[in-house]
């Protein structure tokens, strides 16, 4: 009976909805069309008509706050009397040298109108130089690509452009469904000894898709400034696209931990997402390891029943999930996911559909800890373990070695007298 609910429990189990996944500190603009009209938040750069404040759209709600921001391109847009079609807003921070900013928002395509036209593609959130013009950041979305959606470091071709995610052809881009992203800058357009001081990290959904790399992210002592919206190369086009954004957000601070919802208190949607059913039975016939100290504590954790179940969370709530994602709970583990709230902590990492502790849980079934091997072995690290499994291997120690090299002599002595008695 008490299989069966499990069963049943693993077959419900409903996705923590939350709201943009990270804290912003220090916030000095937030651009998630709250106000009651866009030029409150924004810069217009082009096509005014073509911009609308909505709390719905392709299936959408809003990903933060009340509402959200759409944009439609029609062929005919364009601007400052060049030769492009475009649909923009711009944000322009302020005294950027030498700072470390963090820019957060969410951002999804339209079912009925994605962004289909294959030419040129579309470039959506970038940013750009004052006075000379040229992107230092940006995206790339080329929807005859599987995989559409590429992020580039820029410098006017010197040195070419580098695209992320290196060696994965790009990052899934479907159309009526919202993407997360917060993107790191240190802006400082200086080298040092051949090397840029400037970089720039990128997370997406709360993954890292763009490790910490070093680039020049200002043109000298000009400053930068970002696009939002659709921009297509020339003005060859027929057909319209849409695109929505919100969560837009620029600060000085940021972490993982916590969630972030425009200017209100962030919630979680569905608190009770555990995957273990919610039935009376007797005790410790949750999947959770749930005996208190049932596996041994690193000694820099402190001693609570968080740690301890931590070692024994169901491999189900990684279903699905092939990047590496930090899955968060809270303190007996029945409740969790990617996005946190309230006291959540990080319990450990799902990649592969395979999840795996943090290491300062010392977890023997995991990491080196008292138990992972008996006596006669020691314990050593590995990198090269399949993951989800045992991060480590038992190998002979010296003392053991030693006893096995004594006796050996004895051992083979005796093989042999058996042998010439048969």
């Amino acid at each position: 009976m008490i299989l069966a609910f499990f069963l049943l429990g693993l077959t419900t189990i409903s996705k923590v909805k939350s709201k943009h996944f990270g804290t912003f500190s220090q916030i000095e603009w937030r651009g998630g069309f709250e106000s009651n009209t866009i030029a409150e938040e924004y810069s217009i750069v082009s096509a005014a008509d073509s911009w609308s404040i909505v709390s719905s759209g392709a299936g959408l709600t809003p990903q933060c706050g009340n509402k959200f921001g759409k944009v439609t391109l029609k062929p005919a847009d364009t601007c400052c009397g060049d030769n492009h079609n475009r649909a923009e807003l711009e944000y322009q921070p302020t005294a950027m040298q030498g700072t470390t900013g963090y820019f957060g928002w969410s951002m999804a395509h339209d079912t009925t109108l994605p962004l289909a036209s294959t030419t040129h593609g579309q470039e959506l959130v970038y940013w750009e130089t004052r006075g000379a013009y040229f992107q230092t950041l940006g995206f790339l979305n080329s929807p005859s690509k599987t995989n559409s959606l590429e992020f580039r470091t820029r410098f006017n071709g010197n040195p070419p452009d580098t695209y992320f995610p290196s060696g994965r052809g790009g990052m899934e881009f479907t159309s009526g469904k919202w993407y997360d992203f917060v993107m790191e800058i240190h802006w400082d357009g200086t080298e040092e000894n051949g090397t840029p001081k400037g970089w720039v990290k990128m997370w997406r959904d709360g993954v890292v898709v763009v490790p910490k790399t070093f680039h020049k992210t200002l043109n000298g002592n000009a400053e930068s400034f970002m696009h939002i919206g659709i921009f297509r190369l020339f003005r060859e086009y027929t057909t319209s696209e849409t695109m929505y954004f919100d969560c837009l957000v620029y600060s000085k601070g940021f972490s993982l931990e916590g969630c972030y919802d425009d200017d209100t208190p962030c919630v979680i949607d569905a608190p009770n997402s555990s995957p273990v059913a919610a039935v009376t039975a007797a005790p410790n016939s949750s999947p959770v390891a749930a005996a208190p100290n049932s596996s041994p504590i690193a000694a820099d954790a402190p001693a609570s029943t968080d740690e301890n179940c931590a070692c024994g969370m169901p491999q189900a709530w990684c279903a699905g999930t092939f990047d590496e994602k930090i899955l968060y709970g809270n303190a007996d583990c029945q409740e969790a996911g990617f996005t946190i709230t309230n006291n959540w902590l990080s319990k450990g990492t799902c990649k592969d559909e395979k999840y795996l502790p943090d290491m300062k849980y010392g977890c023997k079934e995991y990491y080196c800890a008292t138990g992972s091997c008996n006596s006669n072995e020691s314990c050593e690290p590995s990198n090269t373990q399949t993951w989800g499994e045992a991060q480590y291997t038992c190998q002979p120690t010296s003392a053991a070695y030693t006893a096995t090299l004594h006796f050996l002599p004895i051992i083979i002595g005796f093989v042999f007298f058996w042998i010439s008695h048969i």
